[in-house]
């Protein structure tokens, strides 16, 4: 019942040309939603900022790394400064410690059987299907290494 008084001395201050103090103070929602934005991008600038800041830089070879930069996409942030890109290194098989491993796709019981008696491991990958008996006779002896 209180809401409904509310809502009716609102609607009666309308009508006389008046706006309440709470709908002085309300923002509009575009204006609002601009400054959230703002705001946010600001704050995530700053933010990478400071990282760039404290990491480290390292000397490398410049022929184990090539820098890509293409001067027609100079895209730059409403600060003026230009978006940086890292491009990520991917490791080949020196991070396996030189031991290969050939993982499989599909794994039955039988080849569980042959591991064990070879004793094998059975290398694996998230996407590796496994049959139920295959995984709880593998799992029991330990066969399954991840790759």
């Amino acid at each position: 019942s209180q809401q409904k008084t509310v809502a009716g001395q609102q609607s009666a201050e309308k009508q006389n040309g008046r706006t309440s103090q709470i709908e002085e103070r309300m923002p509009t929602t575009d204006n609002r939603q601009n400054v959230k934005r703002a705001e946010i991008a600001a704050i995530v600038d700053k933010f990478l900022r400071n990282k760039i800041a404290e990491t480290p830089t390292e000397t490398t070879n410049a022929d184990s790394q090539t820098e890509i930069q293409n001067p027609k996409s100079k895209i730059q942030n409403p600060t003026g400064s230009p978006v940086k890109t890292i491009i990520h290194e991917l490791k080949t098989d020196g991070a396996t410690n030189g031991a290969k491993s050939n993982s499989v796709d599909f794994v039955s019981e039988d080849d569980v059987k042959k591991a064990i008696e070879n004793g094998e491991k059975i290398y694996i990958t998230a996407k590796t299907i496994i049959t139920p008996s295959a995984r709880d006779l593998g799992e029991e002896k330990e066969v399954f290494a991840k790759v």
